[in-house]
């Protein structure tokens, strides 16, 4: 996709949502620059720090198109974004968004978007934050009662020491009591076994070993070239 070949995402996204901070253009038009900012921040893995607090002052239930700005939202969470930058939304859309005072509709959503957030940024709740959302399982309407166990699914899976011991479930508990479960660690150094593109570059260094001429490896970097897309033609 033309998104994954930009060449300098996160000058486009800063761009972006410069763009949106300066206003003066109609919220729908703005809604969709900050669907591809928020899809650059995910795809890239960007650090764009200022994207969520911007977000933030749209995160009320009678906001127009809310569901699409908790969209964009999840988009723009990745691992590498600092814990400390997405609890001030996380706590903001438990406060608003997750309380009886709400519809269930309201509740619903954002038990989901805090499941799907911390799918992708595991320590940003505390135990006790957790206890509070996976008590909504025992709610009257059951879309918020399926939300409450998909949170406590989720966790069962990435963090279950944070769950209370009667909802790890079997396998979790057993795994914590063997040691085989560890808390996830927010920059925890990831394994990489391979390289986009680097077999291109084998088999080039495996022709000029057998005295090839280098047009057909150039050829092939400059097609790699042609097509990635300028940040500037987004910008524009």
């Amino acid at each position: 996709m033309g998104v994954d070949l930009l060449h300098d995402p996160q000058t486009l996204a800063e761009r972006l949502l410069q763009r949106c901070n300066k206003g003066g253009e109609p919220f729908p038009f703005r809604l969709l620059i900050l669907h591809l900012t928020a899809r650059l921040v995910g795809r890239h893995a960007l650090q764009l720090l200022n994207l969520y607090p911007f977000l933030l002052k749209y995160l009320q239930p009678n906001q127009r198109d809310v569901t699409r700005v908790l969209a964009c939202l999840v988009e723009a969470v990745h691992p590498q974004v600092p814990p400390d930058e997405l609890r001030p939304v996380v706590i903001h859309i438990i406060k608003i968004f997750v309380t009886e005072a709400q519809a269930s509709e309201v509740i619903e959503v954002g038990l989901n978007t805090i499941r799907e957030i911390c799918v992708r940024a595991t320590n940003i709740l505390t135990e006790d934050e957790l206890t509070d959302l996976t008590g909504f399982q025992q709610f009257k309407r059951k879309g918020v009662t399926s939300a409450a166990r998909g949170l406590i699914n989720t966790y069962r899976e990435l963090h279950p020491q944070l769950l209370h011991r009667s909802l790890r479930g079997k396998e979790a508990t057993m795994a914590i009591t063997r040691g085989d479960v560890s808390a996830p660690q927010y920059g925890a150094s990831q394994v990489v076994e391979s390289i986009a593109g680097l077999e291109l570059f084998v088999k080039k260094s495996k022709s000029d070993e057998k005295g090839d001429t280098v047009e057909d490896g150039s050829a092939a970097v400059k097609m790699m070239s042609e097509k990635v897309i300028s940040s500037d033609d987004f910008a524009k």
